[in-house]
Formats: structure tokens, C-alpha cells, sequence
């Protein structure tokens, strides 16, 4: 590619103009064809870098702006002077394309030629413009998780109703989200959300999760803390991600079942800890998919706090709603060798009867075993094993020693 300074560029633009003339194409007053000089493969040297000056003329001719004289879009130049104008300003979209709002986004630094083109700039029905690649030329991390979600893949099937970059971020009126208030973030996120998933019929029935499932959530312990105005509590993205959620059944999905506890520690570290040392927090790490995790518990949308009588893990409700379930399974009991007589005989002890009863100051399973840090009764650590015992049943009973436990405990 030919690089001209001003000079040489004076001497072709005179030769130029002396060809034109020669033509008898026009007036001398007239402005010559731009392209007579530009469809050269030319370059010029501006601040150390180097500029090409050179525009294809057939791809300015399909694109919408083919009909246009040059200097629609670039105002002020003179073409019989070199420079055209001192000094040369960016093309000013705005002028014809009036748009409120993105001369406050991001992108307003780069300008329309960043993501539109320059000479090239098709209407959008008709363009074969790729948001999603041309977002990823600057936005490579985010693309890179973005190309391998369930929003991706989905697109790269051809399903059109899954979302794009600009579906969720906008075109033109893109805000920055990390200079933006938490709260009205996130409820502007879980509203993005809830228009596809949960408004939208097609959408729900193609994902497969019901109304009330997705709907569940406004119920919960983190919506409710939402709408009162905490802007620290979980919503969609915190559990499902951003630009790489995807499908549950996906071993590499943060809601997956094996990653579910990892994605719950980021708000709760302390109970995710303990509960990856416990019995089941160790089958789990081991690839055991029946044993219980975080949701299997507290549930996935419709989580309630623990004392919140609507609650499974609530005193009244844990044993037989939580612990039962699992520990009451002939299929489960055979295949990993526990023994199952004692939800039996727990239902049937004074602390059953009296939970059945409605006591909710009775103990519970979890009030002995423990909640998140459970093991075996063979683990020195566990509160059932013999030489803990006494000191769990002191928790309610005072004084109680080593006698007190002995026997039939459940």
C-alpha cells in the first residue's frame, strides 16, 4: 500500500483533477469525484501511525448510504484544498441518525463505524451483521463464556428466540452495570430474566420449567430481601451467571448439582465449608448424585428461612420432609447400605410424637445429627457418636451423662 505525505498527496490530487477536467466530465467550480483519489490504495502518515485513505468503491455503492454524495457525511471538507480541513472531525452520525441515550453509553468513545462499519453500513434487516461476533472483537472473555452457554449453543442451532448480546444489553442505550446501583441492577437483571422465562409462553415451554416453579422465587428469602431493599441478596445471575448460565444437567453449569454448594458459599462460606467435610458434602465431591446438596434441602427457587414454618428444613417440617425422604428409601437403603427402621422408630419415640403433635421445641434430626456438618455416628467428630452423645442430649437435657444415652436412641 502506497504511503503519501502531503506533498505527494498534492501532486496526485492535481493530476487528478486534471484528468477530470480532461474528461470534460464537469465544471472546474465543481468538486472533482471523490473517488478518483480515494479508490487508490493509498495511505497517509498521521501521528506516527498509519491511515488508509483508501475506500472500496463497490462495497460503498451496496451499502444504504451508496446514493449519498461524500460529503453528506463528511461536512466541511473542501475537496480542492489538502488537507480537506484542518482540522478533519469525525463523521457525525447523529446529525441524520438522532438516538437519546448513546452518547452516555460505553461506547459512545468509538463511535457508530466501531460496530456499523464505515463505507460498508447495510440496514439491518438486510446486513448479515453478527452482534454477537462483533461484540466479541472487544469483549473476547465474556464472548468466550458466552459462545459455550446454553444462550449460545441455542443460537448456534438456530433458535431464535434465544438471546443475543443486545438482547439483554441493548444496541444503542448500553449502560455501564458496575457504576450502576446494586439493587436497581439486579431487579433490572431478574426482570430481563423473567421476560423470557417467565412471560414468555414459548420460551417456558422450550426451557420446561413451569410458571409457578420460576415464579417461586419473588416468595423466597432472597426475593423477598430484594424487593425490602437488600441489594446484597441473590438473583438469577448470582446462581445462574451471566454470560454463562447453563443447563443444570451440565456438569460444568454453576447450579449443577456437584457446583451447587460452591455457588452458594460466595454469600454463605462458612456453611458451605462445613458442609463439604460432612458425610454428604464428601459423597457428592465423589460423584454420588443421590446424596442431598444445598437445594436438595432448602430447595431452588421457593427457599424460605430456616424458622419459616412454610419452610422444609423448618423444625416441624425437616424430619419428615427433608431427612425422611431420603433415609425412608428401600431403593436408597439398598443401594448404599444404610438400614431404614429409623424413621420408624423416631416417629414412634416421645420426640416423634410429640413433633407429630406439632411441638417444635421437640428434637428433630437435625437437632442430634446436625444440619450442614453431618457424619457418621463411627466419626470421633460426629455429635451422635458415643462418646459425644452426652453432651448433645445436654443441649436440651441438662446434666444428662453418659448413662442417659445408652439404650434404643430413636
Amino acid at each position: 500500500m502506497p504511503i503519501f505525505n502531503d506533498a505527494a498527496m498534492k501532486r496526485l490530487f492535481i493530476f487528478a483533477v486534471l484528468i477530470f477536467i480532461s474528461l470534460g466530465g464537469a465544471a472546474f467550480s465543481q468538486a472533482p469525484d471523490c473517488m478518483m483519489c480515494h479508490s487508490n490504495q493509498l495511505s497517509m502518515i498521521k501521528g506516527g501511525k498509519t491511515i488508509s485513505l483508501f475506500v472500496d468503491s463497490a462495497r460503498l455503492k451496496k451499502s444504504v448510504h451508496g446514493q449519498l454524495p461524500c460529503a453528506s457525511c463528511h461536512a466541511g471538507f473542501n475537496p480542492m484544498e489538502i488537507p480537506h480541513a484542518k482540522p478533519i472531525k469525525p463523521v457525525q452520525c447523529q446529525t441524520c441518525h438522532v438516538n437519546e441515550g448513546f452518547e452516555k453509553s460505553p461506547h459512545a468513545v468509538v463511535g457508530c463505524k466501531a460496530c456499523h462499519g464505515s463505507h460498508d453500513v447495510q440496514r439491518v434487516k438486510n446486513s448479515t451483521f453478527n452482534a454477537t461476533e462483533k461484540c466479541g472483537e472487544c469483549h473476547r472473555e465474556e464472548h468466550r463464556h458466552y459462545v459455550n452457554s446454553a444462550h449460545g449453543q441455542a443460537i448456534a442451532q438456530g433458535n431464535s428466540n434465544a438471546p443475543a448480546c443486545i438482547t439483554c444489553h441493548g444496541s444503542h442505550r448500553i449502560a455501564f452495570g458496575a457504576v450502576r446501583d446494586e439493587l436497581a441492577r439486579k431487579k433490572e437483571e431478574a426482570k430481563l430474566c423473567l421476560k423470557c422465562h417467565l412471560d414468555n409462553p414459548v420460551i417456558r415451554n422450550q426451557v420446561g420449567y413451569s410458571a409457578g416453579f420460576i415464579s417461586a422465587y419473588d416468595s423466597s428469602v432472597h426475593g423477598v430481601a430484594i424487593a425490602s431493599g437488600n441489594g446484597k441478596s441473590a438473583t438469577c445471575v448470582d446462581c445462574h451467571g451471566s454470560h454463562d448460565e447453563k443447563k443444570a444437567m451440565d456438569s460444568s453449569s454453576s447450579v449443577n448439582k456437584r457446583n451447587i454448594s460452591e455457588t452458594c458459599s460466595r454469600c454463605h462460606p462458612a456453611i458451605s465449608k462445613e458442609f463439604s467435610s460432612s458425610i454428604h458434602g464428601e459423597a457428592i465431591a465423589k460423584g454420588k448424585s443421590d446424596a442431598p446438596t444445598c437445594t436438595t434441602c432448602h430447595g431452588e427457587h421457593r427457599i424460605y428461612a430456616a424458622k419459616d414454618p412454610r419452610s422444609k428444613v423448618s423444625p416441624q417440617n425437616i424430619s419428615v420432609q427433608v431427612c425422611a425422604t431420603c433415609h425412608n428409601s428401600l431403593l436408597l437403603s439398598e443401594k448404599y447400605g444404610f438400614p431404614t427402621g429409623q424413621v420408624a422408630s423416631f416417629s414412634d419415640s416421645f420426640h416423634g410424637l410429640a413433633a407429630r403433635s406439632g411441638s417444635i421445641a421437640v428434637a428433630n434430626c437435625a437437632s442430634c445429627h446436625g444440619y450442614h456438618g453431618i457424619r457418621p455416628s463411627s466419626d470421633p467428630r460426629s455429635a451422635v457418636n458415643k462418646a459425644n452423645l452426652a453432651a448433645t442430649c445436654g443441649k436440651c437435657h441438662p446434666g444428662a451423662n453418659g448413662n442417659f444415652a445408652k439404650g434404643a436412641v430413636h
